[in-house]
């Protein structure tokens, strides 16, 4: 039963890294790779929001392994990437100021009743 609750600590850090990463990203020079000093490029990949995310995506990766050592992938993976992708909605749209639309929602519906039917 503690993997079911495992899971869900997986994907808030796999959803937390994402909302991290977008937001310290903002300020980075995405031309990094036209930059012309090797002091800009290290500068702009130094970015703590950056080492912020890759620290969530590790834990996130490691509790996932143990998950799926005790739950199936069939229903691990299909349960945890249509949860980060409705969390990422919500948070992205309340605190990135990411749109809403019609279809987004849409799809997030269709994919649940997807799940919903693979957990039966």
């Amino acid at each position: 039963m503690y993997y079911k609750a495992m899971l869900l600590l997986s994907i808030i850090l796999n959803v937390s890294a994402q909302l991290i990463l977008k937001f310290g990203m903002k300020n980075v020079n995405v031309d990094m790779l036209q930059t012309n000093t090797v002091y800009q490029k290290i500068t702009n990949t130094l970015n703590p929001w950056f080492f912020g995310a890759m620290l969530f995506y590790g834990a996130s990766f490691f509790i996932y392994a143990v998950v799926l050592s005790k739950m199936e992938v069939s229903r691990a993976y299909p349960i945890s990437v249509v949860t980060a992708m409705i969390l990422l909605l919500l948070f992205s749209v309340l605190f990135l100021n990411e749109s809403m639309t019609l279809s987004k929602v849409a799809g997030i519906i269709l994919c649940t009743g997807g799940i919903l039917l693979i957990l039966n």
